[in-house]
């Protein structure tokens, strides 16, 4: 219905939103235009634009954004502001290396093909690890947004190739990684939950989520085993 408005607009001089029971036209402004984006119809669901209606646009193509230097100019203005020294080391320079390495990897996803990673993919890992980054500190945060972004939908194989990976990542944030293996117990802690933030949380498989009303019970009737832990992680890291 949206298409048929704009077209019906593009065509003419007015537009009539009946929808919303207009009886009086709309006139279109002398100097009205529409600026669109549109990503390539890839992925499920996704169809092309009628012909009829693409024809009205000029088109422009812009590639996958694949130049290092311009992912580091994007992920400079994501990180966020006022980290660490220690979590200052993972900056947008290894984020963007890391993001080349996945596209480059031979990865497949749980049918066996190979997974489409693009710039939406990277976006949402950072939006999520900066979502989490008040609770779990920056250098948790980003593991686990990574991991969300790109290793839940990878088979068994390629799921240990990324965290292989996404854990190199991290490392350079740590400090017992260097000479002597100093202050090891502050990088466990820096990578387990932290304090319980209130009441009302309980911790599960490291992630504290808020409870609802009902008591939470534990039952001895399930047995969680690796498989299961690992999808409850999967959630709860979401969630």
């Amino acid at each position: 219905e949206t298409l048929e408005g704009l077209s019906g607009l593009l065509e003419g001089d007015s537009i009539c939103l009946t929808e919303r029971g207009d009886i009086e036209s709309v006139p279109r402004h002398p100097s009205f235009h529409i600026f669109a984006c549109m990503n390539p119809p890839t992925d499920v669901g996704k169809k092309y634009l009628p012909p009829g209606l693409r024809n009205r646009f000029t088109e422009l193509f812009v590639d996958e954004l694949l130049d290092k230097s311009d992912l580091v100019t994007l992920l400079s203005e994501s990180l966020p502001k006022g980290l660490s020294p220690s979590d200052s080391r993972l900056g947008s320079e290894d984020i963007a290396t890391f993001y080349l390495e996945m596209l480059s990897l031979p990865l497949m996803d749980g049918v066996g093909q190979k997974p489409k990673f693009s710039l939406r993919t990277l976006c949402r890992a950072m939006d999520h690890a900066r979502v989490l980054l008040p609770r779990y500190g920056w250098t948790r945060s980003l593991y686990e947004g990574l991991t969300m972004g790109f290793v839940s939908q990878l088979d068994y194989a390629s799921q240990n190739k990324v965290v292989a990976t996404i854990k190199s990542l991290v490392a350079k944030a740590m400090t017992g990684g260097g000479p002597g293996g100093k202050d090891k117990d502050k990088d466990k802690r820096r990578m387990n939950a932290p304090k319980c933030p209130g009441k009302d949380f309980v911790k599960i498989q490291g992630f504290w989520l808020e409870a609802g009303g009902p008591i939470p019970e534990e039952s001895n009737v399930y047995v969680v085993s690796p498989t299961i832990a690992k999808h409850l992680t999967d959630i709860a890291r979401v969630v």
